[in-house]
């Protein structure tokens, strides 16, 4: 059993990641390397990694595979979105446009953590916060009253990049601990997704926080959910889907809008589907 460190300001993905003096950098390098049940790999507290992280090995009954946090402060962040600069002032006061890197379509953006709200033109940009991806040009606008570029700095604007900064496909005896995933940028399952095959998948204290879609799509049977926080979602918090032995205890769900949005949500289940238990949470 071994424990591996990464640390994105300080970390090298030439190192052997065994020691917090010798640490991986990249969530590339953890989804590229094969564990044995029972290691466990632990991400910095107060790093971020704008990447995706999928999962590479399972673990066992006896010794799950266990991702985690060290050091002191924020919990780690694992993000789909990119920090967006170089505004520039549109001839209509009060918008700003950047031009996005990538590719892809945004579908989420927030500003300093708080949330935009998507537009579907230009035009339509008339209160503080929304927004509208030119995809023709690859433009981003922003409606706000200063330039982003030193308005917003902590971190600054964020456009949704990856479509979920957690992908579980087909893994079993994983445990997720005090670590946050926000930004998914995927308008069907947003931030984490955890696929049909998946089994005993836990999360103790962990942050799911603005997307386009879902927080976490639960589709393993055996999983434990203690003390989690979903917020800002266009849909719903938690999904647990067509999956039997679920426990979900403590923790909250907020600020899910839109269409079919909700908190906790159950859904799918088959008719021999049991024990699916919600205990002690608060959704507002």
């Amino acid at each position: 059993m071994s424990i591996y460190y990464v640390d994105q300001t300080l970390g090298n993905d030439g190192n052997d990641g065994l020691s917090q003096g010798n640490p991986w950098k990249t969530v590339a390098k953890v989804n590229a390397s094969s564990f044995s049940a029972g290691d466990s790999i632990l991400f910095k507290k107060g790093e971020i990694w704008r990447e995706q992280l999928t999962v590479p090995s399972s673990g066992n009954a006896g010794n799950l595979i266990t991702f985690g946090a060290y050091g002191s402060g924020v919990n780690p962040i694992v993000t789909g979105a990119d920090v967006i600069t170089t505004w520039s002032e549109d001839p209509i006061a009060n918008i700003w446009y950047a031009t996005l890197a990538g590719a892809t379509p945004a579908k989420i953006l927030t500003y300093d953590r708080i949330k935009g709200t998507i537009q579907t033109a230009k035009a339509n940009l008339i209160a503080t916060g929304d927004w509208w991806h030119d995809t023709a040009n690859n433009l981003l606008y922003l409606r706000t009253t200063s330039d982003p570029d030193s308005f917003y700095t902590s971190p600054g604007v964020e456009a949704g990049q990856r479509n979920q900064p957690l992908l579980v496909s087909n893994k079993v005896y994983l445990s997720f601990d005090s670590l946050q995933f926000m930004h998914g940028n995927s308008t069907s399952l947003s931030l984490g997704f955890c696929t049909a095959g998946c089994q005993n998948t836990d999360f103790t204290s962990c942050l799911f926080e603005f997307g386009a879609n879902t927080g976490l799509f639960l589709d393993s049977d055996g999983s434990n959910l203690t003390d989690c926080e979903f917020g800002f979602f266009d849909s719903i918090g938690l999904d647990i889907d067509s999956c039997d032995n679920v426990t979900v205890d403590g923790g909250s769900a907020h600020d899910c809008v839109g269409s079919g949005a909700g908190g906790y949500y159950v859904g799918a289940i088959t008719p021999t589907a049991d024990n699916i238990v919600i205990n002690n949470v608060t959704v507002y």
